[in-house]
């Protein structure tokens, strides 16, 4: 790696705190190089970065960067950073994530980028799973905690390495990985994006970049993704439960807290395979890692057995507790599709309780342009409370609030600005009967795990 970066071995990183950044830092850290950083405010993974030997900053300041000779920054970060104003005023290279993340990928010969509006982070760890299973022993850069590993980063001794390959910011056309995975093509990120055909068209940028040696496999089941199919000039399967799907899903069932399938693949049966999630979206994750490690040429059994091994993601589809014989799940959906998918899954799971969903919105932008999407998928759910927006990097848009949402859900629902206050507002919705889901990419999961907690300690 210092080779590939010449003279730099000190490494100053803004926003370090976040997901994606910091699984950078521990990679960074990994191959020798001295890493700092500086985030808005402390977390729990700015102290895990801490224990790891790297200086991190609460709070941005010129005289955080001390030696550092590069700096990192994601696209959240305005540029009048005063940690950026100061690398620029001593000629320091300053450049975005996706610039050192390339980098990366040159490194490491067999590296597969997982893309897609939907499931990147489920279906990387799930590689990564089966990779380690069969003894290849990946490196990985994901944008979620692995519940196994306990981190957002592996660090392996091999050329492999698995990465997210994020559609934000047009991020993964700067990675060329040699064999990729799309799970789905949405609209979203119109902050970005002209509209949805501008988003196809990246993704197909995206596709065509994979080497003539490489392979990409790709979900039929999508409707955006068979559009963009026929252009599709690198080497590629498909999989699915289409029936013209390259990777034939078959005999999907939940049961027993496992998902089951089998695939079939010019005439020949593979599977059958499990992971332990409820949902066909989980079974299609699981699909994409199966089909690129056939064709890789893992071992079937090692396929098997590192999907059965998956222990999930933290905030997807997470188990935070049973009290009074009501299950409280906590996940990561933000989007009219990944409501509709987690809302099935809970009712697969969960057939004979009530569903109590508890959304808090994501982006003003996300939350104008998607309020009617918003609406009815969050209408699959029994009882609905709609909190205030987490604006995230956004400011306000007059007019726009999750009442946008609420007054468009076809089920009882409540609108809660204050999300402090979710506790007390939900506590004469809850019933024995149901089973509650708290949905959001925002700072939902901190109140939610806080009331399953004060709701523990009540009820016992």
């Amino acid at each position: 790696m210092k080779t590939l970066f010449g003279h730099i071995e000190r490494i100053h990183i803004i926003g370090i705190g976040g997901i994606g950044m910091s699984s950078i830092a521990e990679y960074l850290v990994s191959q020798g190089f001295k890493i700092s950083g500086s985030d808005a405010s402390a977390s729990p993974i700015t102290a895990r970065l801490k224990e790891k030997g790297i200086d991190v900053y609460t709070g941005h300041s010129a005289q955080n960067i001390h030696n550092a000779q590069l700096l990192v920054h994601s696209s959240a970060v305005p540029k009048d950073n005063p940690e950026i104003q100061e690398a620029k005023k001593r000629h320091l290279p300053v450049i975005k994530r996706p610039a050192l993340l390339r980098e990366i990928l040159k490194m490491n010969h067999f590296s597969v980028g997982v893309a897609g509006t939907h499931g990147k982070t489920s279906t990387s760890s799930m590689f990564v799973s089966v990779l380690t299973q069969a003894t290849l022993d990946p490196t990985a850069i994901i944008g979620g905690i692995d519940k196994g590993s306990h981190s957002n980063s592996r660090i392996g001794k091999s050329p492999w390495l698995v990465i997210e390959a994020d559609e934000y910011d047009r991020t993964f056309l700067s990675l060329e990985p040699a064999m990729g995975i799309v799970t789905s093509i949405d609209s979203d990120h119109l902050d970005i994006y002209r509209d949805l055909q501008d988003i196809r068209e990246a993704f197909l940028q995206y596709c065509n970049a994979i080497p003539f040696w490489g392979m990409l496999t790709v979900c039929l089941d999508n409707p955006n993704i068979r559009k963009i199919l026929p252009a599709i000039t690198a080497p590629h399967v498909t999989y699915g439960f289409h029936e013209n799907a390259d990777f034939r899903m078959d005999h999907y069932a939940f049961h027993g807290g496992q998902s089951r399938f089998s695939l079939t693949y010019r005439g020949k049966k593979y599977g059958p395979f499990s992971v332990p999630v409820p949902g066909r979206h989980f079974a299609q994750n699981a699909a994409a890692v199966a089909s690129l490690a056939i064709w890789i040429g893992i071992d079937e059994e090692d396929i098997r057995g590192g999907l059965a091994a998956y222990q999930g993601v933290e905030r997807r589809f997470e188990l935070k507790g049973i009290i009074g014989g009501v299950p409280f799940i906590d996940d990561y959906a933000h989007h009219p599709e990944e409501i509709r998918q987690t809302l099935k899954a809970v009712r697969d799971q969960w057939p004979d309780r009530k569903i109590l969903a508890i959304f808090q919105p994501h982006l003003f932008s996300r939350t104008r342009d998607f309020a009617e999407d918003f609406g009815k998928a969050l209408s699959d759910g029994d009882y609905v409370v709609i909190t205030g927006i987490y604006p995230a990097r956004e400011k306000p848009i007059p007019g726009v609030s999750g009442r946008l949402i609420s007054n468009l859900v076809r089920k009882p629902v409540k609108y809660i600005e204050d999300i402090q206050k979710l506790k007390d507002e939900i506590v004469d919705i809850l019933k024995p009967n149901m089973v509650v889901i708290a949905m959001g990419a925002g700072n939902i999961t901190t109140y939610f795990e806080k009331m399953v907690n004060q709701l523990d300690k009540e009820y016992s």
